[in-house]
């Protein structure tokens, strides 16, 4: 038979006691003990939730940016094969005077 390592058996002897002390509470504490968990749980889950959507956010604009970015860059080359404004502008949605600030 395998012998537990010690570290092994010190993780199941904290758990063990952990359940034993939610066993031996009273309603009250029970019920206690349960909506600190329920909060305390709510409260990383909120965390998380939100910097999910800040990076989900934060990726959406990084791609408009690109996508305006690269709209310039080829309305520049485009102006210098002297491509007429209304036609790059026709070709990138910029308007005439966007282009011809480039």
């Amino acid at each position: 038979m395998k012998q537990i390592s010690f570290k092994d058996k010190k993780a199941i002897f904290a758990r063990l006691e952990k359940m034993a002390k939610k066993a031996n509470m009273t309603p009250e504490e029970r019920w206690q003990y349960e909506e600190e968990w329920k909060n305390y749980n709510d409260y990383f889950n909120t965390l998380a939730s939100a910097k999910k959507q800040g990076v989900e956010e934060g990726f959406i604009e990084g791609e408009v940016k690109g996508r305006e970015e690269e709209k310039r860059d080829n309305a520049r080359k485009m102006k210098a094969m002297n491509f007429s404004s209304e036609i790059i502008s026709q070709i990138t949605g910029l308007s005439v005077e966007e282009i011809e600030e480039l």
